[in-house]
């Protein structure tokens, strides 16, 4: 899915809820700025796919609130990975994050947290404590 139609996409799945979604003045790398609460806003910058398992992104500085979004598949299959900035930095190789990376774990099954978890977007505020961390983060949305 190209830039534009994976936009789309986030926006159209974020626009049902109560997320306010804004695009910024200046981009600087940022596609969308979504108001997560009172005065905080989260930026989401939409990843290039570059294969059915991949996506790249510029990453210039991981901050808490910044989540690279990357869309792959089209239509009913599509999937959006929410990830945080720290945890894109920490799992990628350089801008690219392979999800099907040989390991003993790929990282598809190791950051299946993030797929099409909008709620890490929407309640920022409740995850922000355990959003780089995929293990953390599992436990936190087992509890509730």
């Amino acid at each position: 899915m190209d830039r534009d139609t994976a936009r789309e996409y986030v926006i159209e799945s974020l626009s049902g809820g109560d997320a306010q979604l804004f695009a910024p003045l200046r981009r600087g790398g940022i596609d969308l700025a979504v108001r997560v609460g009172a005065g905080e806003y989260a930026e989401l910058l939409v990843a290039e796919a570059v294969s059915p398992n991949a996506f790249r992104a510029d990453v210039r500085r991981q901050r808490p609130n910044l989540f690279v979004i990357g869309v792959l598949g089209f239509g009913e299959s599509a999937e959006a990975w929410v990830v945080p900035s720290g945890a894109f930095e920490r799992f990628a190789d350089g801008d690219v994050l392979q999800l099907d990376a040989p390991s003993d774990e790929p990282l598809r099954e190791r950051l299946a947290v993030y797929r099409n978890r909008w709620a890490l977007i929407t309640d920022y505020s409740k995850y922000r404590s355990t959003l780089t961390d995929p293990v953390a983060l599992q436990v936190q949305l087992a509890l509730g």
